[in-house]
């Protein structure tokens, strides 16, 4: 959950599909979906893709809540009535339709396993009787649980209509959008859009509904206010707004029913360790992890729990634990490797940290560990790469200017280290040492009259640092 509340508080909701083939233009498949009332008149509306020649198209649940039928629009403007919703999954909010029609242009279902930060993708949306694709990209990809990932994609004026198509660089359908109410989902900020994606392995499922999923046999699904799922998703909102009382409280509310909804016991872990509570977070997480298989996310949150109780040991299996389920999830591989950095194992220290790629939110601290590591080892130009990457994604973390500026000047580099340590003053104009390093730089780069500014400047800041300039400034001249 911490790397919902850093990205801001936008949330709508994609739901993945399985593997198929491929198509360049899916354009045609985009379909209007349109739910009828008591007296057949429009209800809700939105998008939907159509999946199967045969009539097949995937929706989101929630345009047919309460209706009584609905139908589908194409492009031109064609009428295809929707013969029933085949099943429908109440956590997720996805419908898939079966309808009045044959040979209708089909998109084929990808694989969303490979969507990562940078991947490009298009999002389906309707102008008049058209369909059209937007661009668009996603800037991150954040597991809640194995089966639920939320995805933070951009530019933010994308279609907003329940049910909208997300489609990969193959044309091939990878998700929907679906939005929730503004009692669940908080004001968009940032300028970014959140998705959650969904890979079940397949739709739609086939012999007895598992949890969370029904059989639809009519057009009545309804609108549940007290169910397990919309409070979850209340949670999630919560979450996101730092909220952690009321996600505490919301997630309470989903676990109160007969229902098992282990993201709800996840969510109510990681929203207890931020107000305190870490064995009631211990508690929570382990639970999650017993009803959801290779749940990662939560083994990482529960390692973080055991080590604010001090207990090292169980935090360290936890961590294993998170990285034995997903291989790819850097931040435990950062934990670990912070873990044997503070033990002073810095071979075992590098291994980890090396291993924690992706995007996570220490990934600049990860640069600087690794720096740090590498000046051990005299490994002095990975060093400096990796101070210059760590300030490269966040220019606020200063002291890695400082290492920077002084690892070039033992390169034989005193203008790159009088450019680096120029941009560390900016950040700490009030640290000595790093109008110290300046000072030596310029002088060695042989700007002497900027080199006597900072001395002037450390006279002020630090008198006996100064006084270590005098013999050089005195040789200078």
């Amino acid at each position: 959950m911490k790397q919902l509340v850093r990205l801001g508080l936008g949330l709508a909701l994609i739901f993945l599909a399985v593997p198929g083939g491929t198509a360049k233009e899916p354009v045609g498949a985009i379909v209007a979906v349109v739910s009828l009332d008591d007296q057949g008149k429009p209800w809700r509306q939105g998008l939907g893709v159509v999946v199967g020649k045969e009539g097949k198209v995937l929706t989101s649940a929630s345009i047919l809540a309460q209706s009584r039928g609905g139908l589908i629009i194409t492009d031109g403007g064609g009428l295809h009535l929707i013969k029933r919703i085949a099943q429908i999954d109440a956590l997720q909010d996805l419908a898939f339709l079966e309808v009045e029609a044959q040979g209708l242009e089909a998109a084929p279902l990808g694989n969303p396993g490979s969507l990562r930060a940078g991947d490009k993708v298009t999002i389906g949306s309707r102008q008049g009787k058209q369909s059209l694709l937007k661009e668009a990209q996603v800037s991150g990809t954040y597991p809640v649980s194995p089966r639920l990932i939320l995805l933070k994609i951009q530019p933010p004026d994308l279609e907003k209509l329940p049910g909208a198509p997300v489609f990969n660089p193959r044309g091939e359908v990878v998700g929907l959008l679906h939005s929730f109410s503004s009692q669940t989902t908080p004001p968009s900020a940032g300028g970014l859009l959140f998705f959650l994606a969904l890979d079940q392995g397949g739709w739609p499922k086939t012999g007895k509904a598992e949890e969370g999923q029904q059989k639809v046999p009519d057009f009545s699904p309804g609108e549940p206010k007290n169910e397990p799922w919309v409070f979850f998703w209340q949670g999630v909102a919560a979450g996101l707004k730092q909220q952690w009382t009321k996600a505490r409280d919301r997630f309470t509310l989903a676990l109160v029913t007969p229902h098992r909804l282990p993201e709800a016991s996840y969510g109510r872990g990681v929203a207890r360790y931020h107000l305190g509570d870490y064995p009631g977070a211990v508690q929570d997480l382990e639970e999650a992890a017993r009803g959801v298989p290779g749940y990662a996310m939560a083994f990482l949150w529960l390692g973080r729990s055991w080590e604010r109780q001090g207990n090292r040991q169980q935090a360290q299996e936890a961590y294993q634990q998170a990285v034995a389920a997903d291989s790819n999830l850097g931040e435990a591989w950062f934990q670990l490797g912070l873990m044997a950095y503070k033990e002073g194992r810095l071979p075992q220290a590098r291994e980890f940290l090396q291993k924690a790629q992706g995007d996570f939110p220490q990934t600049a601290e990860r640069w600087w560990y690794l720096g740090n590591i590498f000046l051990v080892q005299d490994r002095r130009q990975e060093a400096l790469e990796a101070f210059q990457q760590a300030v490269r994604l966040d220019p606020g973390l200063s002291q890695a200017y400082l290492e920077a500026g002084k690892l070039l000047l033992n390169l034989g580099r005193p203008k790159e280290a009088a450019q680096i340590l120029s941009q560390g003053v900016q950040q700490r104009p009030q640290d000595s040492l790093f109008h110290f390093y300046l000072a030596v730089a310029y002088l060695s780069s042989w700007n002497n009259a900027r080199a006597w500014e900072e001395y002037f400047t450390l006279q002020r800041l630090n008198p006996e640092l100064a006084a270590r300039l005098i013999p050089m400034l005195e040789r200078a001249r």
